[in-house]
């Protein structure tokens, strides 16, 4: 996230997101143990909204 906003990234994104062949190990949804990655990706693009 440092990195993202450090470089202001414009829009930011996963990989691979709710994506059912990695659902084990790497998928993200808003209802998985990996959903505060949404979370984090959404505040950072708030912070670097709000500081245009």
């Amino acid at each position: 996230m440092n990195a993202i906003e450090t470089n202001r990234v414009p829009l930011s994104a996963l990989w691979v997101f709710d994506f059912e062949a990695q659902a084990k190990d790497w998928s993200v949804t808003a209802t998985n143990d990996r959903s505060w990655q949404l979370d984090a990706i959404q505040q950072a693009n708030e912070r670097m909204r709000r500081s245009r």
